[in-house]
């Protein structure tokens, strides 16, 4: 069977595009900083304490079944963090804002994600507006 040089063309670099995804894959990507939705495991708009270690036990148990490394989940905030006000529960904000102070007590110690990797949810971007 004689296959044109123009299909031939297309199934390499249809080949290439889905190894680079594998490789991006098994290379350290990562999906990112748990959402609000994520932790409210009961849908009421705040989260507890157990809700947010039982959601990031669920998260952290999927990502590692997917091959993402865990090489960070020792920085993760503890409850206390993440409850800027002491009252128990997290709300989006709250939880919005303790992500962003998170990620740049994580990049001033060299350890938070790459210069130009995505804002946490909530982040404000210059030139994009704010919340």
């Amino acid at each position: 069977m004689k296959l044109r040089p123009l299909t031939l063309t297309t199934l390499s670099a249809l080949t290439l595009c889905l190894s680079q995804a594998v490789l991006a894959q098994g290379m350290g990507s990562h999906p990112g900083p748990m959402t609000f939705k994520e932790a409210d495991l009961n849908g009421d708009g705040n989260i507890t304490e157990q809700e947010l270690y039982q959601a990031r036990a669920k998260r952290m148990g999927n990502l590692s079944q997917q091959g993402y490394p865990m090489r960070m989940a020792g920085q993760a905030p503890n409850f206390g963090d993440v409850d800027l006000n002491g009252d128990g529960k997290v709300g989006p904000d709250e939880f919005a804002q303790a992500q962003q102070q998170h990620m740049q007590r994580m990049r001033g110690s060299g350890m938070g994600p790459p210069t130009g990797a995505p804002p946490a949810p909530g982040q404000n971007v210059p030139g994009q507006g704010g919340n």
